[in-house]
């Protein structure tokens, strides 16, 4: 439904479009015009939108006038009443015992005049619903309520607010799609959008039913690092980013210098002569290969590799499996079927343990944080770049306008 002073909407068909000049020649006559609001043109549809005021610019005419003026041939094609945005109201609704409670609600506000939609939560006990404040008022959704014999209350104005998050740690869709949930699910988040490229999120809520700082906590409570944006244009999340690159940074140098004697060892001196024999001492009935391995591989698994570990369990505890499951769970059983083996052949000595893996863990913890560190640091790249492109968008913006008394001078005039 329409209000009055909303802006409409015309859609004109232009002709004689060539060029992306010729698009932006079409967006800055229609912007001159008293009441046009706003104008955008589509070279590959020939097509103009123009956003105007219709108490200001009575006769789209007019817009024909101007593209005639300009050049441009065109027609009207439609005129459209823009629709006001709906009003939010949260209502307390008390008494509801049963799903069919709940839906006897919905029906009675449902049934009312300019209510689009309306949610109501058993759970809760309470109902949302966006309706149109022309046509009904809050105290008519209230009374509506407390007609179908339900005692109702207003919780506040409904009026909604966004807050952007850097979010970091976020490894794969499935952990996106984690934050996304438990945003949307929170009590008072009317909308919630991650983008997994970015490392960012959007919240739309209700400031008198959530607040920022418990959006934060929530996201924590995952086990991602967050932080608070002031908006979307104002910080981008470089300092988050650039924290990121330097803790993942860290994790590979330090489980590199593990792995990498660990893979020496392993992979090149266990096939040489000498420090084969070396590495096959026996020292309180193990090999000394087999200590040192242990030795080497141990703080890789449980110092580097627990973001990992930690990451699985929290997928785990929400039900989900995303990637840190899949190291975690591939490396512990290279792992722990090394120091079985260990343990079984000191035991058994007809035990064959085909081998050990101690170096198959702590090389894939050690090349996964190379990839989260190079990761992180083209990440970082796009970013800057995006912004600095955001950036190079002027602020203000110098409109000319020639008098009456303007006029074409000739060549040496």
């Amino acid at each position: 439904m329409a209000e009055a002073g909303a802006p409409s909407t015309a859609t004109l068909l232009v002709e004689g479009l060539h060029s992306v000049a010729c698009t932006d020649a079409v967006e800055q006559v229609l912007v001159t015009l008293p009441g046009v609001l706003h104008a955008s043109c589509s070279l590959l549809n020939s097509q103009a939108v123009a956003v105007y005021n219709p108490q200001q610019l009575t006769d789209t005419a007019v817009l024909l006038q101007t593209l005639e003026a300009a050049g441009f041939g065109g027609s009207l094609q439609r005129v459209e009443a823009s629709v006001a945005p709906p009003a939010l109201a949260r209502l307390r609704v008390e008494s509801m015992t049963c799903s069919s409670c709940s839906s006897a609600v919905e029906s009675a506000l449902a049934a009312l005049p300019g209510v689009r939609h309306a949610s109501v939560s058993l759970t809760m006990q309470e109902a949302k619903v966006e309706y149109d404040r022309g046509t009904v008022a809050e105290a008519q959704l209230v009374q509506a309520i407390e007609e179908a014999g339900f005692s109702c209350s207003p919780l506040g104005t409904g009026e909604s607010a966004s807050l952007h998050l850097a979010v970091g740690g976020m490894s794969c869709s499935s952990c996106s799609t984690a934050v996304e949930a438990a945003l949307r699910g929170a009590d008072g988040v009317l909308d919630a959008s991650v983008n997994l490229l970015t490392n960012q999120a959007e919240v739309r809520y209700d400031p008198d039913a959530v607040g920022p700082r418990q959006l934060v906590a929530l996201v924590s409570d995952l086990g991602y690092t967050v932080q608070a944006m002031e908006g979307p244009g104002l910080v981008d999340g470089s300092a988050l980013r650039k924290r990121e690159k330097r803790f993942w940074r860290r994790r590979f140098l330090l489980a590199l210098a593990f792995s990498a004697p660990l893979f020496i060892m392993s992979m090149i001196l266990m096939y040489i002569p000498g420090p084969k024999q070396l590495i096959e001492l026996d020292v309180g009935g193990f090999e000394l290969g087999q200590i040192i391995a242990f030795a080497l591989a141990t703080p890789v698994q449980f110092i580097v590799g627990w973001t990992f570990h930690k990451g699985a369990f929290m997928a785990l505890r929400r039900g989900r499996a995303n990637m840190d499951v899949l190291v975690s769970v591939g490396t512990f059983a290279a792992y722990i079927y090394s120091i079985i083996s260990i343990v079984v052949s000191r035991v058994e000595a007809e035990f064959d343990s085909h081998g050990l893996f101690f170096e198959t863990s702590a090389l894939l913890i050690t090349f996964i944080c190379l990839g989260k560190y190079l990761e992180a640091a083209a990440k970082g790249r796009t970013s800057s770049a995006i912004s600095e492109l955001l950036k190079l968008a002027p602020a203000t913006a110098i409109l000319c306008e020639a008098d009456a008394q303007a006029s074409n001078l000739p060549p040496g005039g």
